[in-house]
């Protein structure tokens, strides 16, 4: 049955689009926290699709990308609904800033939020608030730190929701990422980050299918990566039969089971042997470790065979650092 789509302040009925904001507390001066938010009704029933982007707010191609796709999608033509906030952390975003200036807080642990914790957790109340009452499946767009050389990749967390889960996988393998990271969130995780309060699993828990975009690195805007992205979400608009057109297919596309870090046990000047993506063999070097007269200290090799992810971008190590992430 074919409705009026609202979230926030945007209200669109069917065949139209809309623009708002989801109010979430006013700040000291008085300025009101909000997040944009657009929503494409279409003429025609089906799902309702969200796109979510700049949980971290110095992560800029999924913005990009996002605001694009609203720009091609006529609601006219399309089935369902379309609605995307692509600037989920305003304050953290205008300062280009990872996390939020005023509190620490890190938008992507904070989900479901808090309606009158800190401003970081009442962000994520009031836009989780949203999602839960309007998103069938969501995709969140992020990207890679500011320190690690990389490529776009994927990550799908595994919580014991497997029919969330398997309709999930389904959508994400339309979106042509080649390395696709899912991770056992109940078993043993060696994690760069605590995966609890992320939005993805919060929504899985819900029955929302979800999973992370990892487009490209931060602090910067890669045109061939926003188009990628771009084309990556209108193919899964059109798995959802949301809009028309047939949905191409791309091989040698690569999942995998887990995620870990490497790291060195010597300190000095980190060279790197290899390259996102790349695949090695147990026993491989990925990283040469020299002292500053350029003595080998160190080679740094794969424990297993393993697809790399990220590898640290600076040449600067000390004892225990990250130098590869990588998957298996």
């Amino acid at each position: 049955m074919f409705k009026t789509v609202t979230v926030g302040t945007a209200s669109a009925a069917p065949g139209s689009k809309a623009q708002g904001v989801i109010e979430v507390a006013p700040l000291a001066n008085g300025d009101m926290v909000t997040l944009p938010v657009h929503v494409i009704n279409g003429a025609k029933d089906g799902p309702r699709l969200w796109i979510n982007a700049a949980i971290h707010g110095n992560e800029f191609n999924g913005v990009i990308s996002s605001l694009r796709l609203i720009e091609k999608i006529d609601p006219a033509e399309l089935s369902g609904a379309l609605i995307v906030t692509p600037i989920s952390n305003p304050l953290a975003f205008f300062a280009r800033a990872r996390f939020t200036p005023h509190d620490g807080g890190n938008l992507g642990e904070s989900y479901p939020g808090k309606p009158t914790g800190p401003i970081t957790k009442q962000i994520a109340y009031h836009h989780f608030e949203e999602i839960r009452k309007n998103a069938d499946y969501l995709i969140d767009l992020h990207a890679s730190g500011v320190t690690n050389a990389s490529k776009s990749y994927s990550v799908l967390k595994y919580a014991g929701y497997p029919e969330a889960e398997k309709r999930a996988l389904d959508l994400l393998m339309t979106n042509g990422i080649h390395l696709n990271c899912t991770v056992d969130t109940l078993g043993e995780n060696d994690e760069p980050v605590p995966l609890t309060g992320s939005l993805d699993l919060e929504c899985m828990a819900l029955g929302i299918p979800s999973f992370m975009l990892e487009l490209g690195h931060s602090l910067r805007v890669e045109e061939e990566v926003v188009a990628s992205g771009l084309f990556g979400l209108e193919n899964s608009m059109r798995h959802l039969g949301m809009i028309a057109g047939e949905v191409t297919s791309f091989a040698r596309q690569v999942v995998t089971a887990k995620r870990f870090i490497v790291r060195c046990t010597k300190s000095g000047l980190a060279v790197q042997a290899r390259q996102p993506h790349d695949f090695v063999k147990a026993g491989d070097v990925l990283t040469r470790i020299y002292d500053s007269f350029g003595t080998l200290l160190e080679e740094v090799r794969a424990e297993e065979d393993m697809h790399i992810i990220s590898l640290k971008e600076d040449c600067v190590a000390t004892s225990g650092d990250r130098v590869v992430f990588g998957a298996a």
